[in-house]
């Protein structure tokens, strides 16, 4: 059944953490684009869906495919309206993703993390606190996943702690900020970070269920960091 933006917001935030949610979530989106082909909205929640996707798995292949996928209908609800940051931040999210999947060195020579870039300081100047600091919090993640000598853990800081002061409540930004520290050898500072991302209420989050996925990757940490919360 061809579901309305308002039912698929809903189904994302309440239930695409069920037993084959993300799976459902995109079958939704996808049916949503076949029956509004030239619908901004229906294919930009399609690429969040990917993303979605791709980001609750450690497979690669379905991060791979997701990604891809997901990058593609980014970009096509970013030439749609290329003022808006809807398109482009999912793009971004989706290239993510499918660089993850085929692995960030292969990434680089494809050209993917140059989509990543492009479309990423687009939906920055769309919308600088675009998803609640979700611009830095993607910047903070990209400069500590680059490989030498790309890789700048200074600036994944700096990005960090911005994304941080947009939504102190939001669990992710404060998880990639304790890594990009604890690799800066600021392990004090890591562990603060990374005890409050433990203890924030997920029904405060913006995103509660992203919320609780998060702070069971920071439980993990928790344990070889030797955080107590």
């Amino acid at each position: 059944m061809n579901k309305s933006a308002e039912q698929i917001d809903r189904y994302y935030f309440e239930k695409r953490d069920q037993p084959g949610g993300a799976q459902e979530l995109v079958r939704m989106c996808r049916d949503a684009v076949a029956h509004r082909r030239n619908d901004f909205g229906a294919w930009w929640r399609l690429s969040r869906a990917l993303w979605w996707l791709g980001e609750q798995t450690e497979d690669t292949a379905t991060k791979r495919d997701a990604g891809r996928e997901g990058f593609e209908a980014g970009e096509r609800a970013a030439r749609m309206e290329p003022e808006k940051p809807e398109g482009h931040y999912w793009a971004t999210t989706c290239a993510g993703e499918w660089s993850l999947g085929i692995g960030i060195p292969e990434a680089i020579i494809r050209g993917v993390e140059r989509k990543f870039r492009a479309h990423l300081e687009a939906a920055g100047r769309a919308d600088p606190q675009f998803d609640h600091g979700g611009i830095d919090r993607i910047w903070c993640r990209y400069y500590f996943k680059l490989p030498w000598p790309k890789r700048d853990l200074s600036r994944a800081i700096r990005h960090g702690e911005a994304a941080v002061a947009s939504d102190p409540l939001n669990a992710r930004s404060r998880y990639y900020l304790a890594e990009a520290l604890w690799d800066h050898h600021r392990q004090n500072r890591a562990r603060e970070q990374l005890g409050i991302a433990l203890v924030l209420k997920p029904g405060e989050d913006f995103d509660p269920i992203d919320g609780r996925f998060i702070q069971e990757k920071c439980a993990i940490l928790a344990r070889e960091w030797h955080v107590r919360y």
